[in-house]
């Protein structure tokens, strides 16, 4: 190999590095599942395949709306069967799963929030898990911190 095939080598590999991971759809159960959203071009991504999924869940910072990952997520049927556990790799998880009533435990940290919805056939439900500033840093004294929440 030459130097000039040895540097664009080089360079293919350390843009193969910088590039953004792609949200990969998956299957749970028998239910498809996708997460990501770090990076506008994985959330434009993520955006895009929204339509295939009946259940749209985002995690943020409330106040600040900043984004969090890596939240583990459990949604379990009416009768406390397990639907679907997974770990976020970005802000946003979507899925698609039979109409009925769920609940949903998301958790950042040690902290866990929950939710419950209710999916009807034929239409989508978004819902937005919110964690208080105090909890990721904030001064806890502040009472503009709130409490955790889930919302929509």
């Amino acid at each position: 190999m030459d130097g000039r095939s040895l540097i664009f080598a080089a360079g293919a590999f350390a843009c193969a590095l910088l590039l953004p991971l792609h949200a990969q759809a998956q299957a749970a159960n028998g239910v498809a599942w996708v997460s990501g959203g770090v990076g506008s071009e994985a959330r434009e991504q993520m955006f895009a395949e929204r339509d295939r999924y009946n259940l749209r869940l985002a995690f943020a910072v409330e106040k600040s709306g900043n984004y969090l990952a890596d939240v583990a997520t459990v949604i379990r049927d009416d009768k406390g069967a397990t639907a679907l556990q997974a770990t976020s790799d970005g802000p946003l998880l979507y899925a698609r799963l039979p109409a009925g009533k769920y609940r949903i435990a998301a958790t950042f940290g040690d902290r866990t929030l929950t939710a419950e919805v209710t999916l009807i056939a034929r239409r989508s439900r978004e819902h937005y898990f919110y964690w208080p500033g105090s909890y990721l840093g904030a001064d806890p004294a502040d009472p503009e911190n709130g409490a955790a929440r889930g919302g929509k």
